[in-house]
């Protein structure tokens, strides 16, 4: 990481090694890429969207740096999600990306591992310690303002479990990092096994233990689906997961697995049904819907 009160907010990264790369999600139109120019920086950076090579850029010069050069800029692109990948392709030469412009009504959207502290426009979210969900096997509930709600549960049990339904196509789960916990919990959605999350960090630094965007998935068909979450298999009793919250499709909505919408399927006991009650004026009595 290198400082300087030049560059935009007072710091960029940085990496100098054949084949470093950067990759970042965007919800725009159009992008530009702001990056110091000088005899440090690399010659050839190729970029790539949507997985498709678009061009190279340079960013060398054998002048004094210049900080805060519009490099590159891609204008034209569907309004839309957008995969940017920026690759270094000069050994020794710094691949550097000091800011990102896009358009006014875009946003960056977040990676895996970065912080999320609200959800994203188009998502909605819900504290883990209010969502409907079975939890199997034992938790505990730990509090602290450093957490989605004030509190979060937590297991380090091998053979625990949280399942939860939601309708909706998308998926997030945000949780606390830190370095008593597992690299690969388990993750099923309706039944089949889609992958796993870390809630490892070696760093104390708070961007990176709370609020960390942990698991997602998209693309889901519009439907009600099961999401089991469980603990990785032999999992040490000195390691410990949670899920701080959960984020869905703004129009998604969250269900306890025994929750049915409609009273001809209430057949089972332990099933529930919502009791929507609603009251138009203090003092009087509502209706159930």
């Amino acid at each position: 990481r290198y400082s300087n009160v030049l560059c935009y907010g007072g710091s960029y990264y940085f990496s100098q090694q054949l084949n470093s790369s950067i990759i970042f999600k965007i919800y725009s139109d159009k992008i530009r890429i702001i990056s110091p120019v000088s005899r440090f920086q690399s010659s050839d950076i190729t970029i790539k969207i949507d997985g498709v090579e678009v061009a190279h850029y340079n960013t060398y010069a054998t002048s004094n740096v210049q900080h805060q050069t519009l490099v590159y800029e891609k204008v034209g692109l569907s309004f839309d999600y957008h995969v940017i990948e920026l690759i270094n392709n000069i050994n020794n030469k710094e691949l550097v990306v000091d800011a990102i412009d896009i358009d006014e009504d875009g946003y960056i959207i977040a990676s895996i591992g970065s912080q999320l502290i609200n959800p994203e426009p188009g998502w909605k979210r819900y504290d883990d310690f209010l969502m409907p969900a079975i939890r199997r096997g034992t938790w505990n509930i730990q509090s602290s303002g450093n957490y989605y709600g004030g509190r979060y549960f937590w297991t380090s049990d091998a053979n625990a479990s949280c399942s939860f339904d939601f309708y909706g196509t998308a998926l997030r789960i945000i949780v606390n990092r830190y370095n008593n916990k597992p690299q690969n919990v388990q993750v099923e959605i309706d039944g089949e096994n889609v992958g796993e999350y870390s809630c490892y960090t070696s760093s104390t630094a708070s961007t990176n233990c709370y609020y960390i965007l942990a698991y997602e998935i998209v693309g889901l068909p519009k439907a009600r689906h099961r999401v089991v979450v469980k603990s990785p298999q032999d999992m040490s009793s000195s390691l410990n997961w949670n899920i701080d919250a959960i984020d869905i499709d703004e129009d998604g909505e969250m269900f306890h697995p025994y929750e049915v919408e409609k009273f001809d399927d209430l057949t089972k006991i332990g099933q529930r049904i919502r009791a929507n009650y609603f009251a138009s004026e203090a003092n009087n009595v509502g209706k159930f819907s």
